[in-house]
């Protein structure tokens, strides 16, 4: 299977701190968080396609250093515009029939990942999953209208939100 991992964004809401740094890049628990991702990863990822943008060189020093056990591609995102962008960028570099997607910039335990990894896609309608969460203050970020247990709509830092369940990062 492969998975895509998203790393070129600036880190803006981190300012300075990201000023030299890409936000992947930061240590959590004495790791960057692209190593926690990396690594919790299962033997069925076979292939890594990591969108770069900011600070790329940094973050393919990083991870070429590591010598990780999957192929790594690697897709340059110009212009963040967006998830599905960047998404849509790795289109001709996916093989798999299914694939995992995760931002590069969030700490996720890795039972969380490997839970959706290895979530049954065998409902016929089932065709997808996105990991979600609940926050008091949706209006920040994606929020997603659920109905009948299904994904509506991800609402963009909406200052209405229809629900307080956000996209925590991690889709199938």
């Amino acid at each position: 299977m492969d998975a895509i991992i998203l790393t070129a964004g600036k880190g803006t809401r981190l300012n300075p701190l990201t000023k030299n740094l890409p936000k992947p890049l930061f240590p959590v628990a004495g790791k960057p968080l692209l190593k926690h991702i990396l690594d919790s990863l299962p033997k069925k990822i076979t292939r890594v396609i990591i969108v770069i943008g900011y600070e790329n060189q940094q973050i393919k020093d990083y991870v070429i250093r590591k010598r990780y056990p999957f192929d790594i591609i690697w897709v340059y995102q110009e212009k963040q515009l967006g998830t599905g962008h960047a998404v849509y960028l790795c289109k001709s570099h996916i093989q798999s029939e299914h694939f995992f997607m995760m931002y590069g910039d969030i700490f996720v335990e890795k039972e969380i990942v490997q839970s959706v990894i290895n979530y049954p896609l065998k409902e016929e309608l089932t065709e997808g999953v996105i990991a979600s969460v609940q926050v008091k203050f949706p209006e920040k970020y994606g929020c997603l209208e659920i109905k009948k247990e299904r994904l509506v709509r991800i609402w963009e830092k909406h200052p209405e939100p229809p629900s307080r369940n956000i996209n925590a990062g991690l889709m199938l």
